[in-house]
């Protein structure tokens, strides 16, 4: 017995140091509000705002904190999701000097919180007591994904900023409000001297930009330069002419009123905001500010900043590029004599943001930079003669994948690779909680933590064997794949004429056999569809729409053609005959008809096969392969209901398409096995990234073959520099909607150096055949891990691969601007 106690003892502490509990790391949705006040009244806004985007990215503990200097007003607060460590960590935070962080970040390498401290109490603790240049050498050394917002009371600054790479939502949107309820009372919408995307919307008629495919700028237009001339003169803000020094007195003070000169906080997580009038950050309609304690004088006229990880539709959010750390010096207003000052937007830049992106902005910069925290920047330097002709000896001896990865020169590319992306899955998952989102109040569980979301490519197929070595071998990995309807393909149309006599010879060809044996037609369904499959005989069924419903795809090709005459063929059109939530797929299974629709879709064929591949390499490991199917009812409900506004402010049919297609993915309900099935993990782990550095996309090839090396490198540059602008801030706030992290390990911070600093032909050769030539790096080490059905697969994007982009009209194109997200 007390061999066996000391067995047990010593399991249970090695599973405990599994897992890091000296620091909490988190994900959140964070939001600060600034309110100026104009008027001369003192009256402001009394609440901070509400937002239910912002519950959803974190649902485990939510605070906020007022800030009140004379006429300037900034609602601080934070809703926070537990990632890491023994507990969550409160958002904001505030600590005696005044100060105030809402961090949304995971400090994953560079700087390490001390033992049994908060990432947050860490960074707020060190930003307090460091000069404005310490400050910036300390975020310069983070590594991870973050966004942040932090007012230095000493220096009456309001910093905010997101990671070099952008890999965390942050937006801002700014508004001048006359509460007035004359019909003749100017337009709410203030275009001042803080917005990167002035010109383009005076360009645009107060709209963003669109970021759509095969635009090659970040979205950030020029516009004529009187406008903006004219547009900075009508922004100037009209304060108060007192000139006093303000203190921030203790902040123990449990009131909820709003104290000159003090921070107070409160619990927000209950507001009594309807959330058909709130479900936004702001709005220009008086009466829905006046539901969020807004001031109700007419005379009374404030501007409003406000910066947020999410918006909605119903204002003009941008994107916070990822160029730097922004602040806004408060003392420009707060002790301005002549009672008309303008806020203005200050940025320190990133050391490698090239000037040119640099000069697409309208902020004031600043003289000094930040060390970026990615070592090398690209290299563009264009293969020699020699190099090129041993490229296409290559692409003339029509070299395999298998081929190609025998090959010595790829050795110790291919190793450190390896082992970057081990260390870089490793940092992402080594720390999370040891429990699943619904063991959080149990504290450890051994359901599934870490999911991936899954197509059966390159990328997913990599991160998903990589994470098999990383996460103890007890554990669940759920792998999330997403299907959008597919219509069944249908046997050409005859005359009358011929068809008599040509069907005998049509049930007779491989594609459509004479005769389905029902054996073989039955172990594809349960037995309580006997007497339906019985009587229609080989027929293709699917289940009933409206959450989650299982795939029908397996079917023989023959079973999934036959048809029926006068049958109902569309499960659309009788949605109330059919469960809308079943608690088992046997109630779909129950109240299955005929229809012509199935989720056979190129990504879960490729799915399942590298499923089953992974289930052979690594045997001792239980993997969910989640079939996650969404109908078209759903994808229109869910569009309206959300998506459109966690997508905006992009709104191309490409956003429109990836955004949704994330969102179900993200949200992981499904079917494991034809049984009903959500995901419980709390980390996603996504393959961004891979294809804008390794030359994985088609305009990548059409590139090289137009304008050769020098081209191809001028592509992967902007691919690359436009990350944060065009994918990563809308990736993140679809998938965070669902309380799930988003995870990147082809963008971790080593990751992208060495990947920058790789000549280009050594990461890919365009000279090589589709599906073989870009991102070979990769596919090698792929295949020498054994993953040689992916290995070989060419790149199929998401909207792609799911389908959802045959849904809608076949005329429309990915830049164009998309009416289903405006409706």
């Amino acid at each position: 017995y007390h061999v066996l106690l000391i067995i047990f003892v010593v399991n249970i502490v090695s599973k405990v140091r599994a897992y890091n509990f000296t620091t909490t790391l988190t994900m959140c949705g964070i939001c600060m509000e600034m309110y100026i006040e104009l008027s001369g009244t003192g009256k402001l806004h009394q609440q901070p705002m509400c937002n239910k985007f912002l519950q959803n990215r974190g649902p485990d503990g939510s605070n906020s904190t007022t800030i009140q200097l004379h006429q300037v007003q900034m609602h601080m607060h934070g809703n926070v999701l537990w990632l890491q460590g023994a507990q969550p960590s409160p958002q904001p935070l505030s600590d005696e000097c005044g100060n105030c962080l809402l961090w949304n970040g995971d400090l994953l390498a560079g700087l390490q919180a001390h033992a049994g401290q908060s990432d947050t109490e860490y960074l707020s603790q060190e930003l307090s007591t460091r000069t404005e240049k310490d400050m910036l050498s300390l975020l310069s050394a983070a590594k991870g994904p973050w966004s942040m917002i932090y007012f230095s009371s000493n220096r009456q600054r309001l910093y905010f900023g997101r990671d070099v790479i952008g890999r965390h939502s942050l937006l801002w949107s700014e508004h001048r409000h006359k509460e007035s309820n004359d019909a003749n009372s100017t337009d709410p919408t203030l275009i001042a001297d803080v917005s990167p995307n002035m010109e383009a919307r005076l360009k645009n008629g107060g709209n963003s930009p669109s970021v759509g495919a095969g635009s090659c700028t970040d979205g950030l237009n020029q516009g004529n330069a009187n406008d903006v001339a004219t547009a900075r003169e009508d922004c100037s803000i009209t304060v108060g002419t007192e000139k006093d020094c303000i203190s921030i007195s203790d902040t123990s003070s449990n009131s909820d009123e709003i104290i000159s000169g003090a921070i107070s906080s409160k619990n927000i997580s209950n507001y009594d905001c309807d959330d058909s009038t709130s479900s936004g950050i702001m709005t220009s309609d008086v009466t829905n500010i006046e539901e969020c304690g807004s001031p109700t004088n007419s005379a009374d006229l404030h501007y409003r900043f406000v910066i947020s990880s999410v918006g909605d539709s119903s204002n003009s959010f941008e994107e916070v590029p990822a160029y730097g750390i922004f602040y806004i010096d408060l003392k420009q207003i707060l002790e301005g004599s002549e009672g008309s000052k303008r806020m203005s937007i200050h940025l320190i830049p990133w050391d490698r943001i090239s000037e040119e992106n640099l000069s697409e902005i309208d902020v004031h910069l600043t003289d000094h930079k930040i060390k970026s925290p990615i070592e090398y920047g690209l290299n563009m330097t264009i293969p020699d003669e020699m190099t090129q002709s041993s490229l296409r000896q290559q692409a003339e001896e029509n070299l395999s994948i298998a081929e190609l990865s025998t090959l010595d020169s790829f050795d110790n590319d291919v190793r450190e690779l390896s082992g970057l992306l081990h260390t870089s899955i490793d940092r992402r998952i080594s720390a999370c909680p040891p429990c699943c989102l619904n063991c959080t109040s149990i504290g450890r569980c051994d359901h599934c933590r870490v999911a991936v979301l899954f197509s059966g490519g390159l990328d997913s197929g990599v991160l998903a064997l990589m994470l098999d070595d990383v996460l103890p071998q007890h554990e669940t990995i759920d792998l999330i794949n997403v299907a959008f309807p597919m219509k069944a393909q249908q046997p050409p149309k005859q005359s009358k004429k011929n068809k008599r006599g040509n069907r005998k010879a049509l049930l007779q060809t491989e594609q459509y056999p004479e005769n389905v044996e029902m054996e073989e037609t039955k172990k594809y369904y349960p037995e309580s569809n006997t007497s339906l499959l019985t009587s229609l005989s080989a027929t293709k069924i699917s289940y009933a729409t409206g959450g989650n419903h299982c795939d029908n795809s397996k079917l023989p090709f023959a079973v999934l053609n036959k048809k029926l005459p006068n049958i109902s063929r569309t499960i659309e059109n009788k949605p109330s005959q059919y469960p809308k939530n079943a608690e088992t797929c046997n109630e779909f299974q129950d109240s299955a008809i005929i229809s012509d629709v199935h989720y056979n879709v190129p990504d879960r064929i490729t799915g399942r096969d590298c499923h089953a591949q992974l289930t052979t390499l690594c045997p001792k490991r239980k993997w969910n392969f989640v079939e996650v199917n969404v109908s078209s009812r759903e994808l229109s409900d869910q569009r309206s209901a959300c998506i459109r506004h966690l997508v905006l402010p992009h709104h191309s049919v490409l956003d429109d398409s990836i955004g949704c297609s994330l969102w179900f993915a993200a949200r992981a309900a499904g079917c494991v096995a034809s049984l009903p099935y959500t995901s419980p993990a709390r980390v996603l782990l996504c393959g961004h990234g891979a294809d804008e550095q390794l030359c994985g996309y088609s305009r990548h090839r059409a590139c090289f073959s137009r304008s050769g090396w020098s081209g191809l490198l001028s592509e992967v540059s902007m691919e690359i520099a436009r990350l944060h602008a065009r994918n990563m801030g809308r990736d993140n706030r679809v998938m965070a909607d669902h309380a799930r992290a988003p995870r990147f390990p082809y963008l971790d911070e080593d990751v992208v150096s060495f990947l920058n600093n790789l000549p280009v032909w050594r990461k890919s050769n365009l000279f090589l055949p589709r599906g073989v030539g870009e991102k070979l790096l990769l596919r090698v080490l792929a295949h020498r891990l054994g993953l040689t059905s992916a290995a070989g697969l060419p790149k199929r994007a998401i909207q792609f691969g799911s389908r959802i982009a045959k849904m809608d009209s076949s005329k429309e194109k990915g830049n164009q601007q998309c009416l289903r997200l405006a409706s």
